[in-house]
C-alpha cells in the first residue's frame, strides 16, 4: 500500500509540475554584446546585469521565461526588425525603431523619465584630463562636446547629434573608442557613467581620463517587443506593468544593486 501511495503522489507531482510548465511561454530576447555595466553585460558567456534581473522577474510574473542572445547592437536591432527574436532587452526610444518595435505608451516623450522604463541611463562626456577646462564648468550641450565625438554605432545618440548637423565618429566596440581617445589625445567619448568609470580604472587608462560631472543626455531604456514576434501588444502591456512593479519594489531592488 505504501509503495502505491508513494507512486501516486510522485505521479501527481509530475502531472502538476508539467501542467505549470506547460503554461510558461518561452521567448527569445537579444541584447547588446558590448560591456554595458551594470545594466547588461556578458560574464562567462552568460548575459547578466540589473536590466536582466528586472526583466526576468517581470516576465516570471506574466508566465514568461526568456532566452537571451547577445549579439552586435545593429544585428540585434535587425533581428527584432525581421522577427528573428521576440524583443530587445533593453533599448531606448527612437522614431525609426517604432516602425518595428512595440514601445510603451508615450515613449516618444524622451525629455522625461518614462514610468514604463526598466531604468534610466545618464550619458557623460569623457575626455583626456588636459582637455577639461571648457566643458566641465557649465551645463553641457551637444555643441560643447569636443570633436571628434566617439559613439557606438546604431545608438540613438548618433541620430540625436546628426539631427543637429554634428558629425560623430562611430565604432562597433567600446574599448576601441577609448584607445583612440588616449592615442590621439583629443576629442571625446560619450558613455554611461558606470562604463566610463570601468574604463578609467583599467591600467592602460588610469590617470588619463576625465569624466565630466554633468550628463550630456539621459534616456529611458525599455523592454521592447518585435512587431513580428510572439508577444502581442496586449501581452506586452501586461509585462510593462510588471516591470513597473518590480522596478519600484524597495524590498528587492537594493539587494540587486548590491550585486553590482
Amino acid at each position: 500500500m505504501l509503495k502505491k501511495a508513494i507512486c501516486f503522489f510522485v505521479w501527481l507531482f509530475i502531472f502538476f509540475n508539467n501542467a505549470v510548465w506547460a503554461e510558461v511561454k518561452k521567448i527569445v530576447l537579444c541584447t547588446d554584446n558590448n560591456f554595458w555595466y551594470p545594466f547588461t553585460y556578458l560574464k562567462n558567456d552568460i548575459v547578466q546585469g540589473l536590466h536582466i534581473d528586472i526583466v526576468n522577474q517581470a516576465l516570471i510574473m506574466q508566465d514568461y521565461v526568456a532566452e537571451y542572445k547577445p549579439m552586435p547592437w545593429a544585428t540585434c536591432q535587425d533581428a527584432a526588425r525581421f522577427g528573428a527574436v521576440d524583443g530587445i532587452a533593453t533599448i531606448s526610444y527612437d522614431p525609426s525603431r517604432e516602425t518595428y518595435l512595440f514601445f510603451p505608451e508615450k515613449s516618444d516623450n524622451t525629455a522625461k523619465k518614462s514610468p514604463w522604463r526598466v531604468s534610466q541611463a545618464d550619458y557623460f562626456v569623457v575626455t583626456i584630463r588636459e582637455n577639461t577646462k571648457y566643458l566641465s564648468h557649465q551645463n553641457p550641450t551637444f555643441r560643447h562636446v569636443p570633436a571628434p565625438i566617439r559613439l557606438l554605432s546604431s545608438y540613438a545618440l548618433v541620430n540625436d547629434f546628426q539631427q543637429q548637423d554634428i558629425y560623430v565618429e562611430q565604432f562597433m566596440e567600446n574599448q576601441e573608442r577609448y584607445d583612440k581617445l588616449v592615442s590621439e589625445r583629443s576629442g571625446s567619448v560619450i558613455d554611461l557613467a558606470e562604463t566610463a568609470f570601468y574604463y578609467s580604472n583599467k591600467k592602460q587608462y588610469q590617470n588619463q581620463l576625465f569624466i565630466h560631472p554633468k550628463p550630456i543626455d539621459s534616456k529611458s531604456y525599455y523592454l521592447a517587443f518585435s512587431k513580428k514576434g510572439r508577444v502581442s501588444l496586449e501581452d506586452a502591456r501586461e509585462i510593462w506593468k510588471s516591470i513597473v512593479q518590480v522596478r519600484t519594489d524597495k524590498s528587492v531592488l537594493p539587494e540587486w544593486l548590491d550585486k553590482y
